[in-house]
């Protein structure tokens, strides 16, 4: 008998799960979907509505592209790669008409339980020598006091992205890609003078970038950096 396991399901930037029998409005077509995997050691195989593979053995900061599938609302299954008769049911998506999401999976050690990151991806054009980035940070790391620790991405001195939380995504914002080479600096928002990483960043123009943080910021051996390209 296989084990099923309750994921956490967390809803970045609008993504809504409504029932199956509410969404008649959409007509037959296609939508896209992508998954990351954020959890070191462990390999998963993805399955739409129990059936569908989606993908298999996705292991720790592998990303597939996206794919295409009818869309509707589908409800998405986790299993253990190297374990197979761990379920994890992550929960629903609506995949809407001709557009693209992307999902972001987790461990959270400190509530001893996954969680899944959904979020639909603005694709729209990118002005012309440009290129378009965001962050989700799914680097857990805690204060002295316990409370989860946030962080600033600057590109040298000027800030990119402030007070960027455990568990959260940005916001999508416009880089120069005219062969330009960002040297991207993580710093603890709360202090200024501690800096936590830094990462060389070269956009392509044209591209749709998401840059993933995982693991500790106190271990730099573990703390990694995941570029996506979305196009």
């Amino acid at each position: 008998m296989k084990k099923l396991l309750i994921i956490a399901l967390v809803l970045l930037a609008g993504v809504v799960a409504c029932k199956k029998d509410s969404d008649n409005s959409i007509p037959v077509t296609q939508s896209n979907f992508m998954f990351f995997n954020g959890v070191k050691g462990f390999r998963v195989n993805v399955r739409l509505d129990s059936t569908i593979e989606f993908a298999n053995g996705v292991a720790f900061g592998e990303a597939t592209p996206y794919r295409q599938y009818r869309a509707q609302m589908y409800n998405i299954m986790l299993i253990n790669a190297d374990r197979q008769v761990d379920t994890i049911r992550a929960g629903q998506i609506n995949l809407r008409n001709n557009r693209y999401y992307s999902a972001y999976l987790a461990y959270d050690t400190a509530m001893k339980a996954f969680f899944l990151g959904l979020t639909e991806d603005d694709l729209s054009p990118v002005p012309d020598k440009q290129a378009k980035v965001r962050v989700i940070n799914l680097s857990q790391t805690a204060k002295f006091n316990g409370s989860p620790l946030s962080y600033d991405l600057y590109s040298d001195t000027f800030p990119v992205f402030r007070g960027v939380p455990y568990k959260a995504l940005t916001g999508f914002t416009t880089l120069n890609a005219e062969d330009t080479t960002y040297k991207f600096r993580f710093v603890r928002t709360d202090s200024t003078k501690i800096e936590l990483q830094q990462y060389s960043f070269k956009p392509q123009a044209g591209r749709v970038y998401t840059l993933v943080t995982t693991g500790s910021a106190k271990d730099a051996a573990a703390w990694k950096v995941f570029p996506l390209s979305h196009n």
